[in-house]
């Protein structure tokens, strides 16, 4: 309340044309966190209060620090001074490129030839397991001649022994209804 009593009469003291450097805007006391609108704020307060000095828009950074003018006479001798304390440039360009470029393509050419490398012993592999069927085959067929034989054999030893069984025991029961009638 009392500010903006105070701010209403720097307001009616205000002369146009003079920039007194007095608060003619109330502004709330509080801790302001600033950011983009709070800037935009601050930046438009002040140009408001800049009207009367310049028609031309300032920034709150322009107003706070204005630019320094130099003559171009003194432009061009700062310039000269500058160039003239940055170091010569001396030796060969872009070697730390080149290092890397090369610690890169030595890196591509390891991670293919390990590549190769698992596709040829994948190939080897493959190939082992293919062997071992294959040698399995070869042996049941050259094992299956002697095989059959003897399977043949083993079922000629059970159908004799079936017939065996069966017509000794029709001669067992012949020969038993003869005997006891």
């Amino acid at each position: 309340m009392q500010h903006q009593e105070w701010v209403r009469f720097q307001q009616s003291i205000t002369v146009d044309g003079f920039q007194t450097g007095q608060t003619t805007t109330a502004t709330v006391l509080k801790k302001s966190r600033g950011g983009k609108q709070a800037r935009r704020k601050r930046e438009q307060e002040l140009a408001e209060q800049g009207r009367g000095m310049a028609q031309t828009k300032l920034t709150a950074v322009a107003q706070k620090f204005p630019a320094i003018r130099y003559s171009p006479e003194e432009t061009e001798a700062l310039l000269k001074e500058a160039y003239a304390t940055l170091p010569e440039r001396t030796g060969k360009r872009g070697t730390r490129n080149l290092r890397r470029q090369e610690n890169r393509w030595k890196k591509v050419r390891k991670i293919r030839s390990d590549y190769k490398a698992h596709l040829i012993n994948a190939h080897y592999d493959r190939m082992e397991k293919r062997k071992y069927k294959r040698d399995r085959n070869k042996a049941m067929l050259e094992a299956s001649p002697d095989q059959r034989q003897s399977d043949l054999e083993y079922q000629g030893k059970v159908l004799q022994r079936w017939m065996d069984t069966m017509y000794n025991n029709k001669n067992d029961d012949a020969i038993n209804s003869e005997t006891s009638a």
